[in-house]
């Protein structure tokens, strides 16, 4: 074969491979952004619909030499992606780079991230903290993220506490009376509140509500734990989109906290994403924000024990 006809062939495979590792239109990728600067890929955005790839935390992982070598599936469509944005509290979007892919406790597991160039302006935690800290999220290519707002916890609303009463009822009915019988409950207390705007007179809030049961003789009994969604409209009172309860001892073992990463419009969908946490485990959650609900489309476990 000449020399001519073999560069064409070269050019053409090129050409071909090009192609075909373009991603479709509208795709993108999510990832935590953990404070050592480890991105973990959660979800992609295909161009139609979410999906999870990377691989999930294992006891035993086998981790690629460099980024090209890891396989191209756990990227999905998207295909090996070396630079990423984060979006980090209040700060602009920066530009971050993947040195290579590497492994970290997660929980009792083994997961396999994205070491980067990030460097947090935060102290490190202790190298066993778990759930380990997260800064922000992590995308790639560039798309714009609405920042989720921190709402000091102040009174509860009295949406939130009707919602909250009916969830516990239902709870407790779940569960076998307790001996001796619950006491007296204190009032409702919200500790977490959880904004965005999502239109020129709206605006969505996530409330994390508890209540303690105690008697004077044995202290705590028993926490009841409520967590929703609720929308204002204009001048309008706050409109439930869900909400739910659980219960636990007084030691908390269980119950699921937020940690607001960022909200994302796709057309006129909204999607809020964040990790949700407990002692011993985490996970990374997409939920969209509907005109009468809030949806899970996507969980991604992060590792437990």
């Amino acid at each position: 074969m000449c020399a001519r006809a073999i560069a064409a062939l070269v050019t053409a495979a090129a050409l071909l491979s090009a192609f075909a590792a373009e991603p479709p239109a509208g795709a993108f990728g999510l990832g935590v952004l953990r404070r050592d600067g480890f991105i973990i890929p959660f979800a992609t955005f295909d161009g139609r619909k979410w999906r999870h790839d990377w691989p999930e935390p294992k006891r035993d992982v086998e981790v690629p030499v460099t980024l090209d070598s890891v396989p191209a599936r756990w990227f999905g469509p998207l295909g090996r992606r070396p630079t990423w944005f984060a979006w980090v509290r209040q700060d602009p979007p920066r530009e971050i780079h993947v040195r290579q892919p590497d492994w970290f406790d997660a929980h009792c597991l083994h997961q396999i991230g994205l070491r980067t160039d990030y460097r947090s302006s935060l102290p490190p935690p202790r190298p066993d903290a778990q759930p380990y800290p997260k800064d922000g999220l992590a995308v790639t290519p560039s798309i714009q993220i609405q920042r989720i707002d921190i709402v000091g916890p102040g009174d509860l609303p009295e949406a939130v506490a009707a919602a909250f009463d009916t969830a516990e009822d239902k709870a407790l009915e779940q569960r076998p009376p307790l001996d001796p019988p619950i006491g007296a409950g204190s009032t409702p207390r919200v500790e977490a509140i959880y904004a965005i705007d999502t239109g020129p007179a709206s605006r969505v809030y996530y409330f994390e509500v508890v209540r303690e049961y105690k008697r004077p003789a044995l202290g705590c009994q028993l926490l009841v734990a409520g967590a929703g969604w609720f929308v204002r409209e204009g001048a309008s009172p706050l409109r439930s989109l869900g909400f739910e309860a659980a219960l636990a001892g007084c030691d908390r073992y269980g119950l699921r906290y937020m940690l607001p990463l960022g909200a994302i419009r796709i057309g006129a969908r909204l999607f809020w994403t964040a990790q949700w946490s407990g002692w011993d485990y985490e996970d990374y959650t997409i939920v969209e924000i509907k005109a009468k609900a809030a949806q899970e489309v996507l969980r991604t476990w992060g590792g437990g024990c």
